[in-house]
């Protein structure tokens, strides 16, 4: 056992709790808000339309979350976004999903999210890119749809 003396363990509970404090005070500045405790969470919610861009620019949606592409020798595969998604990412995509720690924190997952699938898809050799358009809803107001485009690839 570490005895750390009257001083020591008075010093000991001044960081710690200093260093909780720091957490919690700055917990706003975060865009996961960690360490921050909310009593009301925001009633904000987020739509994430995502699209594969092919071979030329052509768009096409990924509907009920599944895709299917072909490799590079030609052989089909099929692709699942919930499968590859967990929580607390949208793993549900064209649906709204809650955002109770803010919309800015649900975007930055939901930029995350894209980019892990789209760096973890090897066998989808015709996608080029993967390319979101997030509907935001803060407290019930829609606000800028904001667009996100991320190169298909390691």
């Amino acid at each position: 056992m570490l005895d750390l003396g009257a001083r020591g363990r008075a010093l000991f509970c001044v960081l710690f709790f200093g260093g909780e404090v720091v957490l919690v005070a700055t917990a706003g500045m975060r865009s996961d808000r960690s360490y921050g405790f909310r009593m009301f969470p925001e009633a904000s919610t987020i739509v994430v339309h995502v699209s594969r861009r092919l071979d030329g620019g052509l768009l096409v949606p990924i509907e009920g979350s599944r895709w299917q592409a072909r490799d590079c020798s030609g052989g089909v595969h099929s692709f699942r976004w919930g499968d590859m998604v967990r929580y607390p990412a949208p793993g549900r995509l064209d649906v709204p999903v809650g955002a109770p720690y803010g919309v800015e924190s649900e975007e930055h997952r939901a930029r995350d999210a894209l980019a892990w699938v789209a760096t973890h898809t090897p066998e989808d050799c015709e996608t080029r890119a993967l390319v979101a358009r997030i509907e935001p809803r803060k407290n019930g107001r829609l606000l800028d749809p904001i667009d996100v485009e991320v190169a298909h690839g390691p």
